[in-house]
């Protein structure tokens, strides 16, 4: 993927505005980050990293999807997360050289601002509210992480598709999730099937609505939360 400088983040009302790191830096360091940034695109299904190889830039995303996976002794692919709009990866090197521990494939086609690393580490020591900020992000993950975790230990099928579409309902100001039946799938082990079936029940409940392949309405999340199979 050809990187240059991103001319989407040249003016005051760039995508850098939207990405909750960089909200609150004063006008001129907003200035000193633009001028770090190079960006990139990526279509639909293509890979920008791989397992093992070496990681030493922060990937902010400009528009469009990007999935986190891991694989199994099988080979299945398991999504640990979706990255979107405004979300950023590769803090895990921050401190230390680190290499990727998972694969990022485009959903669609992305577009990808790109900070060497580096250069990140100088931004943080001009201002320490960067690294405050991210301490909170990786909180975060971290409880995401063990509510996944409990979710796939969950024998009731359906309520672990209940409790995952909970889960990334989370933050969601307008209750909308755009997810495939597959991506849920990868996610929590379960068969496109058996999401199928699960997905439609809950539609039946009137918990959720869903809209096309990937639109889903969480309807009533409390019901949600406590859903079982019949």
């Amino acid at each position: 993927m050809e990187m240059k400088h991103c001319q989407n983040c040249q003016n005051e009302h760039s995508c850098l505005r939207r990405v909750p790191l960089f909200m609150g830096l004063e006008a001129h360091e907003m200035d000193h980050v633009r001028k770090l940034i190079r960006h990139g695109d990526l279509r639909q299904g293509e890979t920008l990293f791989r397992i093992g190889e070496a990681s030493s830039e922060l990937l902010v995303i400009r528009f469009g999807k990007v999935k986190i996976v891991r694989y199994d002794e099988q080979g299945n692919e398991i999504i640990l997360e979706i990255l979107k709009g405004g979300d950023y990866y590769g803090t895990d090197s921050l401190f230390h050289q680190n290499v990727y521990q998972d694969s990022g494939i485009a959903l669609e086609d992305v577009g990808l601002c790109k900070i060497n690393m580096d250069d990140f580490r100088f931004l943080i020591q001009k201002d320490p509210s960067l690294a405050l900020k991210i301490m909170k992000d990786l909180h975060a993950k971290i409880v995401q992480t063990k509510q996944l975790m409990e979710i796939l230990f969950m024998k009731d099928t359906t309520q672990r598709v209940a409790h995952y579409l909970l889960m990334r309902n989370q933050n969601q100001a307008n209750n909308l999730l755009m997810l495939s039946q597959e991506e849920i799938g990868s996610a929590i082990h379960l068969t496109k099937e058996t999401v199928n079936r699960k997905m439609a029940r809950l539609q039946d409940l009137g918990l959720i609505a869903m809209e096309g392949k990937r639109r889903i309405h969480i309807l009533n999340p409390s019901q949600l939360a406590i859903v079982r199979e019949p």
